[in-house]
């Protein structure tokens, strides 16, 4: 359960509009939510914004789209939906002192020799 609180929903119209302005939301044909969306405004203040309906607009609710843009936060949120990070990982090839083959967990070569100096070259 999420709170909606005014930080929180400036977060997710953040994340909404550049999702919205960037072209990669694809919204389904509903005619409340596209005149919610139309007749939507923000009142710029000293912390942020708000965000609200038009009094005098067609419709006087934000609710689907309160609704749209907190789900579109949340299933992007790269907080909980990230991937583990690949690793230098030591398979058991070794040709000789320095000379261990460094893969990835796929299986990539990385690169001959000391763990330290692959991982070294790595970085550059």
């Amino acid at each position: 359960m999420t709170r909606f609180t005014k930080r929180y929903k400036v977060i997710i119209y953040d994340y909404l509009y550049d999702l919205a302005s960037s072209g990669k939301l694809l919204i389904p044909h509903h005619d409340l939510l596209k005149n919610e969306m139309l007749y939507l405004q923000r009142k710029y203040m000293p912390t942020g914004y708000r965000v609200f309906a038009k009094r005098d607009g067609m419709v006087r609710t934000d609710d689907l789209v309160d609704a749209l843009a907190g789900a579109c936060f949340v299933t992007s949120d790269q907080d909980q939906s990230r991937l583990p990070q690949g690793r230098l990982a030591r398979l058991s090839v070794t040709m000789g002192a320095d000379q261990t083959v460094w893969r990835s967990m796929q299986g990539v070569p990385y690169g001959v020799g000391l763990g330290q100096r692959v991982a070294k070259d790595m970085r550059s």
